[in-house]
């Protein structure tokens, strides 16, 4: 049910053109929990990569 939530406003952003429109809604709703989900196996906050760096990456990859 969220993930289907969540293709739903990735479509509607693709309808408004605040997102690119050449992937699926469903394929980037999945992309985007694949990417945050597997955030907890490798990133570790006392690392090199500060987390608000981090989070400008991830959002510049989805959008």
């Amino acid at each position: 049910a969220f993930d289907r939530a969540v293709a739903d406003l990735v479509a509607e952003a693709q309808a408004e053109g605040a997102l690119r429109t050449d992937a699926d809604p469903v394929v980037v709703a999945r992309l985007l929990f694949g990417t945050i989900n597997s955030l907890t196996e490798w990133y570790d906050p006392a690392g090199p990569v500060a987390p608000d760096t981090l989070a400008d990456v991830i959002l510049a990859f989805a959008l």
